[in-house]
């Protein structure tokens, strides 16, 4: 991604998108099928205009092979995402709600987070159904949470955008 944000979801059993990931300019995906011959198992939506590289598999397999730094960076970006799944496994195993979602607003923070005067501004707009899916909840639930949240002062929201505090993401992180 050179430049915009894209959504990646994956389609349940049951027909419903559920988002596993948002990406921003530097990030890459797709790459789960350079390594079997597996059917695609996601969907990249673009969340704004965007403008998206594209790279056929044998030629990436050769510009990788013919650059040790590239393929090294490419090898950092899928341990940082397994290192991301493995802390996503371990929330839903043992995080409260709320810590699920704090960790997820961090998250976003750091990779989509606009620092203002107030705290940083999350840039990216998410439902609570999108939420509830990042963290292994229900929208219902998810709503509730945020509305707790808000009140404790952990985030701002106003129903359109969140803003998390300068104390808050350092807890978080």
């Amino acid at each position: 991604i050179k430049r915009g944000k894209v959504r990646v979801t994956r389609l349940t059993p049951d027909g419903k998108d559920v988002t596993v990931a948002l990406l921003g300019a530097g990030d890459i995906f797709g790459e789960e099928t350079l390594f079997d011959d597996q059917p695609r198992t996601t969907h990249a939506t673009c969340l704004e205009e965007c403008l998206l590289c594209t790279a056929k598999a044998d030629d990436l397999f050769a510009l990788l092979s013919d650059n040790p730094t590239l393929a090294m960076n490419v090898a950092n970006i899928l341990s940082d995402r397994l290192g991301e799944a493995s802390a996503t496994m371990e929330d839903l195993a043992y995080a409260k709600i709320s810590d699920r979602i704090m960790h997820l607003f961090a998250r976003i923070a750091s990779e989509h987070g606009v620092a203002t005067a107030g705290g940083t501004l999350l840039d990216i707009r998410l439902t609570h159904a999108d939420i509830a899916s990042l963290i292994g909840s229900t929208r219902e639930t998810v709503s509730l949470e945020i509305s707790l949240l808000a009140k404790a002062g952990r985030i701002l929201y106003d129903g359109k955008h969140i803003l998390l505090p300068p104390n808050e993401l350092i807890e978080s992180s």
